[in-house]
This record gives structure tokens, C-alpha cells and sequence, in this order.
């Protein structure tokens, strides 16, 4: 019997990325489990983080990004980001993280079966 795929949404606040957001943001796009959205927080980014960030969102309809115009740090990211999301979970994601591909996965079913 196939899992129920509840929708699972990666919050990331994000702020002068561009180094290691691509790594990030293809860990998270590669994941086995696909019933996902990607909510990107970029608190006021100087740098290419915008630039990258916008050529996922038009590659990929599960990448939303915001931007939070006023920095405020990552905890006023999260806070930002966290009634945009609408998945049943959440999970949490840096923009210097790599996540393994297998990793919702196994977070859904365990979370759903306990």
C-alpha cells in the first residue's frame, strides 16, 4: 500500500547566499519525496542570491521566493516565512545545507506512521 504524500514545505531564509544556494537548493529539489514546495525567505540579499534564486523559481513551480525588503536576521526570516507555507510539515533548511536525497522521505514516513 502506497504512503499518502501530504504536502511538505522546506522554509530557507536566505542572505548573500550565492556561494553555497545552488548546492542547497538542487539537494532539495533532488528529493525521492515530491510533494513539496520551497519557501525562500531572502532577507535583503546584496550579492547574485537573488539572481540564482530567481532562475529556480522559473524553472521550478515548487520554489517560491519572497523578500523580506527590512533584514531581519534569520530568526525574522523564519518568522516571515512560516504563515506562507501550507504543508502539513515543515522542514527546515539553511542555504549552506545539503540535505541527502532520501531525507523527506523518511521524515514523512516516520512522522506519519508514529
Amino acid at each position: 500500500m502506497k504512503m499518502e504524500q501530504p504536502l511538505v514545505s522546506w522554509l530557507m531564509p536566505v542572505y548573500n547566499a550565492e556561494k553555497t544556494l545552488v548546492r542547497a537548493m538542487d539537494s532539495m529539489l533532488n528529493q525521492t519525496y515530491k510533494n513539496i514546495e520551497i519557501i525562500v525567505i531572502n532577507d535583503n540579499s546584496y550579492d547574485n542570491t537573488s539572481v540564482l534564486l530567481s532562475e529556480y523559481q522559473n524553472k521550478d513551480s515548487r520554489v517560491k521566493v519572497f523578500i523580506n525588503k527590512n533584514r531581519a536576521g534569520v530568526a525574522g526570516a523564519l518568522n516571515y516565512g512560516l504563515p506562507l507555507c501550507k504543508g502539513k510539515y515543515i522542514a527546515r533548511m539553511d542555504a549552506d545545507d545539503v540535505s541527502s536525497f532520501d531525507r523527506l522521505e523518511k521524515q514523512v514516513r516516520f512522522m506519519e506512521n508514529d
